[in-house]
């Protein structure tokens, strides 16, 4: 019977879901009776252990938002001629360290006494796999009778030998699968029992299919990680170009020292205050919104390079501005006779007027608002 320890999350979301998926498979093929689910299990979210068949979670206060089981609370399994009653208690979640969707952990002051109740018209012994702290299992084991062994978990505490409070043994392994706690109990007597800790050392002979399970879940998070490295070093570089890109952009300020005329007309548009219209919805910041409320050097971006670029735009190239519809300027800006600019056509404007965001987008009835005077 095993309490499955809680596992810290690694650096990322994905790689401690690949361990998790490890460790369960491998706790699959070692054949436990019943895995109690501890705080830190879910830290990978309620789906992830929600998806894993075949392994024996139980909890008796772990619920949905509806107060519904998630889980069974106690799984009855034979020891010989004994019928034992397993339940399984999750200690109080911190919203610190695991993600709280879809489910809540209740007080075990109201879930424990049915729950023991139950099982004891159903069994000879009752062992309760919990991972509250010491403290509150010697309560438990002062105020609930009939519990024969209460196997505890918890990152901070190692292997505790069996204390016994008030006819109830409580005992802990350590973590991280370093320890093997074997507990010999007396039917007649549980209260005098033996108890060793074997050290799982490097050296011990190996289980050839749990190796194989341990081996390729290290080689899916490396392949995981290569793959994250690959992305970061291509979204620098893509990044890289964006900004070069940027640069070739002078601001609608610099355009309106020799277009006054225009640029006074152009602050009068929509064009003029698009960022505006997005910062009053508080989505300023919003990559799905964000492109087409700012100066970009149009038909030059793909779309995947504008999701490259800086959430932190300069203020000159906050709104819908002359380099938006004419093309970069900081060329012409530098020579103006030997670098025109573009004049807009129709698929400059669908870029952002699609039919998605723009249904009764016209080119012909909307080009004399927002063009310029000669």
């Amino acid at each position: 019977m095993l309490f499955r320890q809680p596992v810290l999350p690694s650096r990322t979301l994905a790689a401690a879901r690949l361990k998790a998926e490890g460790i369960i498979r491998a706790h699959r093929q070692m054949g436990c009776t019943a895995a109690g689910i501890a705080p830190l299990d879910l830290a990978g979210g309620l789906d992830l252990l929600l998806s894993k068949k075949g392994l024996p979670w139980i909890s008796l206060n772990l619920v949905d938002d509806k107060g519904k089981h998630l889980f069974p609370a106690r799984i009855l399994t034979q020891a010989g001629d004994l019928r034992v009653s397993i339940l399984g208690l999750t200690g109080p979640v911190r919203k610190t360290n695991v993600r709280q969707n879809g489910y809540r952990v209740l007080d075990w002051q109201a879930t424990l006494p049915p729950a023991l109740e139950e099982a004891r018209q159903e069994a000879d012994m009752i062992i309760l796999l919990s991972s509250y702290p010491f403290r509150v299992n010697q309560e438990i084991a002062r105020r609930e009778k009939g519990i024969t062994l209460i196997l505890q978990a918890g990152i901070l505490a190692g292997n505790m030998a069996p204390r016994v409070i008030d006819g109830t043994l409580i005992c802990q392994t350590g973590s991280r699968g370093k320890y093997l706690g074997v507990l010999d109990l007396d039917r007649q007597d549980p209260s005098s029992c033996r108890n060793r800790f074997i050290a799982l050392k490097t050296t011990l002979p190996l289980d050839r299919q749990v190796e194989a399970i341990v081996r390729q879940t290290m080689r899916q998070v490396n392949e995981l990680h290569r793959r994250q490295l690959a992305d970061q070093r291509r979204q620098r570089k893509e990044q890289q170009q964006a900004r070069q890109r940027l640069k070739m952009l002078t601001g609608s300020a610099i355009c309106s020292g020799c277009h006054q005329r225009q640029a006074a007309f152009w602050r009068r548009t929509r064009h003029a205050t698009a960022w505006q219209t997005l910062a009053v919805r508080q989505r300023q910041f919003d990559r799905d919104c964000q492109s087409c409320h700012v100066t970009l050097p149009a038909g030059t971006l793909t779309r995947a390079e504008i999701r490259t670029l800086p959430l932190n735009f300069p203020l000159e190239l906050r709104g819908v501005g002359c380099e938006a519809c004419h093309g970069p300027g900081r060329k012409h800006a530098a020579d103006p006779a030997g670098n025109h600019l573009r004049r807009p056509v129709a698929s400059t404007c669908t870029r952002c007027h699609r039919d998605d965001h723009d249904t009764a987008f016209s080119f012909a009835d909307k080009l004399p608002l927002v063009r310029c005077p000669p």
